[in-house]
Parts: C-alpha cells; structure tokens; sequence
C-alpha cells in the first residue's frame, strides 16, 4: 500500500514491534514453520547469569498446559530493575501416541509454591482452569488467567525483545 511503501519509517516501526519471523510472515509474505524457534538458541545462552534468589525474593511463575501434541511448560522467574531472571523451567511431553498426565506438573507447581515466595501464577486458562482454581484455593496464592490473543502477542515482542537485548 501507498502508505506503507511511502513510509519507510513504518517498517522500522514494524520490525521492532515484531519478531522476526512475524515480521517475516506479514511483511516479506515468507512461510513461517510451527516448530520455529521463537528465539534463537544462541540468543538464550547469552543470557545465562549465576544470580540466585534472595531468601523471601518474590517470584512469577508462568504456566502453559498442553495434552497431546504439544508441551505442558512451567517457568519460574523474578524481577530486579530492568532484568527477568529464569529460576526455574521444566517442560512435560506427551508419550508417543498418549497425553500427558498433569498430576506430575501440578505436584511440581506445589513443590515449588511451598519452597519459594511465589506472588502469582499467570497461565493460559485453555486446559488448566480447574486446576489453577483448585491451586489457588488450596495453596493460598494468587492465579491470574492470561489468555491467548493481542495481549500474548505483545508479551511474546516484549519477551523476545528483553532476551535478545540481554535482559
């Protein structure tokens, strides 16, 4: 469109609003895989720090379920100034064939509610409502329904943007 292609300053704006491989997909009309890497695994190494949480420091722990096909993931960060530490992450894969079963991911969430001062726990409410409910309610912390859509969208540049910058 005119105003895109007169407008160099729209690129510029895009791109950094944007992964590459989303900026790629709608602006270079390039395919883009599923199983792409969301960041580069060079770029995560880079990001590898020896801090260690202070006794009583608050943590954020982020949860993705999934059954089959996919990954049930656990994250557990916190925040100092302008930098996200990673404390903590583990993924659960289905069997071949089978799903996977989230009592395993549920004891570990538990495990790490009670050894950490976890101010909350953001998910994605699509498998596992029922059981951050039940988390909440028996585990006394605070649960926060994070859903799919433009919110996750600009969480994932915001995310993408804080490794690739070394944050």
């Amino acid at each position: 469109m005119d105003w895109q292609i007169n407008n160099p300053q729209y690129y510029v704006n895009e791109e950094n609003e944007k992964t590459p491989q989303e900026f790629a997909r709608i602006h270079e009309n390039k395919w883009a895989s599923a199983t792409q890497a969301f960041v580069p695994n060079e770029l995560v190494i880079k990001c590898k720090s020896e801090y260690s949480i202070n006794s009583g420091e608050g943590v954020i722990i982020g949860v993705d379920a999934a059954t089959s096909n996919d990954t049930f993931a656990v994250v557990m960060v916190s925040r100092r100034g302008n930098h996200i530490f990673v404390h903590y992450s583990k993924i659960w894969s289905p069997p071949k064939g089978g799903t996977i079963d989230f009592r395993e991911p549920e004891a570990e969430i538990r495990r790490l509610i009670h050894e950490y001062n976890v101010l909350e726990i953001s998910f994605d409410a699509y498998q596992i409502y029922d059981l951050m409910e039940r988390i909440q309610r028996e585990e006394f912390v605070n649960t926060r329904s994070f859903p799919q859509g433009g919110d996750r969208l600009l969480s994932d540049m915001r995310l993408y943007t804080l490794i690739r910058d070394r944050k």
